[in-house]
Formats: structure tokens, sequence, C-alpha cells
């Protein structure tokens, strides 16, 4: 049984590795590639499907909030941020 993480990404990598194995192993069995693809996107679209409502609502979460004001002000000062930053980071590298 593999070691539980804490950590989301612990976690991700877990299932990469798990997923790599996968690949390799059909593919030294001799698997076509239509049929790994196949295996591997119903693996992968099992794995991202939320499990219940709390998860669902978590996931569409992100896209009812950028069309609320205060999430805009918030994305127009990072946006003037990053073009600060930039601007000054393509003035240095001219000197």
């Amino acid at each position: 049984m593999p070691q539980l993480h804490k950590h989301f990404n612990d976690k991700r990598l877990d299932f990469c590795a798990y997923f790599l194995a996968l690949i390799k192993t059909l593919d030294e069995q001799g698997e076509t590639f239509e049929t790994i693809r196949a295996i591997s996107l119903k693996i992968v679209m099992e794995y991202i499907r939320p499990k219940n409502r709390l998860q669902l609502f978590l996931k569409r979460l992100p896209a009812k909030l950028t069309s609320t004001r205060v999430t805009r002000i918030f994305l127009n000062a990072l946006n003037r941020r990053e073009i600060k930053e930039r601007t000054r980071t393509v003035l240095w590298s001219k000197s």
C-alpha cells in the first residue's frame, strides 16, 4: 500500500508515478497506442471528476468569482503590477 501524503503536490506525484508505470506496463505487454490512450483517458477522467457536490462547487467557484467586481479590481491590480515588472525587466535587459 502506498504511503499517503497530506500535501497536494505529493499526491500528484504519486498519481503521476502510478500513471507512468501503467503506461510502461501496457507498452511492455504490447498494447497498441490507441488502447493505452483509451485506458489512460478513462483513468484520468475518473480521477478529475468531482466525487461529491462540494468538490463540484469548488471546481466551479473560480469561474463564478471572476465575474464579480471585487475580483476584477484585484485582477486589474495584478495585471498592472505584472506590466510594471515586465517593463522593468525589458529596460534592464537593454542596458
